[in-house]
């Protein structure tokens, strides 16, 4: 409020300014009766058009009829003859318009359709990409922090383990897309600075370690027996990589 007070930001000197600023209204309580007017004649007539809406109020806040009555009755029906000729051409704009506002609406509802459509695409390619990469490298899911282990126990160096460790996480961030999970365990880099190939081990364990409680429905710390929550995982598992399988076949038929 102090930018507004004299020596503020926004206070001019300006006679001119001040004069054209007088009828400016001070707060917006005509703006809110308006809303609840609004409301109010929704109320009682539930089928009423906008237009119907806004000429009501109009002729209530301009109080039209006080304004007619001050004239003499010749001026009077001169302007209500006035306004019964041009009503026609204001129905006929007013009609264009209403079109116009229509094909705004539709070519907006067109454009997001086309926006979500380029997105489906590009999440169905990167979860392609994924499934790609995984079979470049020859490779195989981790469904398990075993499977971790020993995929790493058999990559020939450092590099080859940051590679496979990068398709596996890529694989479940696009393909798995588990919920609930903290999406910077999907980064490969932190603050411009590449992450360590331990930290995007660490990483992958806790998406695998979180992928599997939710297909499970088990809490991962819960003391549930080794045996028993490796055969659910696996099914699990299993379930969910055949049906997108099948889904990929549908979908690309010709590759049969």
């Amino acid at each position: 409020m102090k930018n507004q007070l004299p020596g503020g930001c926004h206070t001019s000197d300006d006679e001119a300014k001040r004069q054209e600023s007088i009828s400016v209204p001070k707060h917006n309580r005509a703006s809110e009766k308006n809303f609840a007017d609004m409301k109010q004649i929704r109320h009682f007539k539930p089928n009423a058009s906008i237009e119907h809406i806004e000429a009501t109020l109009m002729w209530i806040n301009n109080k039209t009829v006080e304004w007619l009555d001050s004239m003499d009755l010749q001026d009077k029906n001169a302007k209500i003859t006035l306004a019964k000729k041009r009503a026609p051409d204001y129905l006929a704009k007013w009609q264009e318009r209403r079109k116009e506002l229509k094909q705004k609406r539709i070519n907006r509802m067109k454009e997001k359709e086309l926006e979500k459509l380029k997105k489906d695409a590009q999440h169905l390619q990167n979860k392609q990409n994924a499934i790609d990469n995984l079979l470049r490298l020859n490779i195989q899911p981790c469904k398990t922090s075993v499977d971790i282990t020993t995929l790493l126990e058999s990559c020939m160096n450092e590099h080859e383990k940051e590679s496979v460790v990068k398709a596996q996480i890529t694989y479940f961030k696009w393909v798995m897309s588990p919920p609930n999970i903290d999406h910077k365990l999907f980064f490969f880099s932190k603050e411009r600075k590449k992450l360590s190939c331990e930290t995007l081990i660490q990483n992958l364990l806790k998406i695998v370690n979180h992928t599997n409680s939710v297909l499970t429905g088990i809490d991962a710390t819960l003391n549930i027996p080794k045996e028993q929550r490796k055969q659910l995982v696996l099914h699990k598992q299993d379930e969910h990589i055949s049906a997108f399988q099948r889904s990929a076949r549908n979908q690309n038929p010709t590759e049969e």
